[in-house]
């Protein structure tokens, strides 16, 4: 699987829990990047629980360091501020 699989992948699952959520990928490598997950507190347990064994599985067999952070929607920085380029 590819980096960009990955993300889909994960994107998908995320969307799948929270249609309304906005996912912003940070790459940082070839192999390696971080996904915001902006989405209704709510959904907070849900998307963990349906992510974190994938991103274990991609770095432990694929060699892909995924990471997805959840953050309340409420919180989501406007694009381009300083708070995204973390």
């Amino acid at each position: 699987m590819t980096l960009e699989e990955a993300i889909t992948d994960l994107t998908k699952r995320i969307l799948a829990i929270s249609p309304e959520a906005v996912i912003r990928v940070i790459r940082t490598s070839s192999n390696e990047a971080s996904l915001r997950a902006y989405a209704a507190a709510e959904h907070e347990a849900t998307i963990k629980d349906a992510t974190w064994e994938q991103t274990f599985k991609l770095l432990t067999e694929q060699d892909l360091d995924l990471s997805v952070i959840f953050y309340d929607i409420t919180n989501l920085p406007k694009e381009g501020s300083l708070e995204e380029a973390g």
